[in-house]
């Protein structure tokens, strides 16, 4: 028996338990990391005059991108047992800000590409911008889904920004249909806990617009949507590097890997 024997090939199920269970274990550090990184923009929305409201964007951006390193870090350390404080988690999150900017604006230019220019053609074409929004979510959720791993490539691994890109699509190859479905279960448990309360609350709204602040108003959706990340994004983030090294266990033999470091020569096969 050694400390990695809990590393082997889960079914669906398993992984998305297994990763509830990661971040109801870190659930203290993963909480401050997204509350750090999520309540300062919204502050300043609700500071911010509406007219300069958008300027909050250029704030939450670069502070996700590092909150997301973070929380792959913390996830992926402790999943292999190792230690990983808050201070650690920041602090690697920030050392690989620039790469997770790269890979995102990469990942971000190749799906506008693949998605967009198709989605223009039949919007102009047939005057149907519903019937084009149909057509293209099949291939943005396919490169999402093949892609879904990068951030795990370059915080775990170190990978740059294009590397981290080909490692996701590499991992992901042999279980995109897996991989899409896990995506799409992150992407509904999102649109629950975030999208359908600003949903409800946008509707409520129009009632009591007049007496109340747009900016008011702007800043409760918001913070209803913040609230909601807090669960939603270390919960999507635990999955995603659950689902980096399940990928990797299932092709690339990690949990052999995993064991054979931590066997003793006297533990070691030898032939006769």
């Amino acid at each position: 028996m050694t400390e990695y024997d809990y590393l082997h090939p889960l079914r669906t199920g398993e992984l998305l338990d297994r990763a509830i269970r990661l971040y109801r274990n870190n659930f203290l550090t993963a909480t401050w990391i997204t509350a750090a990184f999520s309540l300062p923009a919204l502050v300043l929305e609700l500071l911010i005059p509406g007219d300069l409201s958008s300027l909050t964007n250029l704030i939450a951006a670069p502070l996700g991108i590092i909150m997301t390193g973070a929380l792959v870090y913390l996830f992926g350390q402790t999943y292999l047992s190792k230690d990983a404080a808050f201070k650690d988690s920041v602090r690697i999150g920030w050392a690989r800000f620039w790469t997770i900017f790269g890979a995102n604006f990469l990942q971000g230019l190749a799906i506008g590409l693949s998605a967009g220019i198709p989605y223009a053609i039949i919007a102009l074409a047939l005057k149907n911008p519903i019937l084009g929004f149909i057509i293209i979510m099949p291939i943005a959720v396919f490169l999402g889904a093949r892609w879904s791993v990068t951030d795990c490539a370059i915080i775990l691994e170190g990978s740059g920004a294009s590397d981290s890109l080909t490692r996701s699509w590499d991992l992901t190859k042999l279980s995109m249909w897996r991989v899409i479905a896990i995506s799409l279960t992150l992407s509904a448990l999102g649109l629950l806990l975030s999208g359908l309360p600003i949903i409800f609350f946008t509707y409520f709204s129009q009632f009591v617009e007049n007496d109340l602040p747009p900016n008011l108003l702007s800043g409760i959706g918001s913070a209803i949507g913040t609230f909601g990340a807090l669960i939603t994004t270390p919960v999507s983030m635990a999955t995603y590097v659950v689902m980096f090294y399940d990928l990797r266990i299932r092709h690339e033999g990690f949990d052999l890997l995993m064991r054979a470091q931590t066997e003793t020569p006297d533990e070691l096969p030898t032939s006769e």
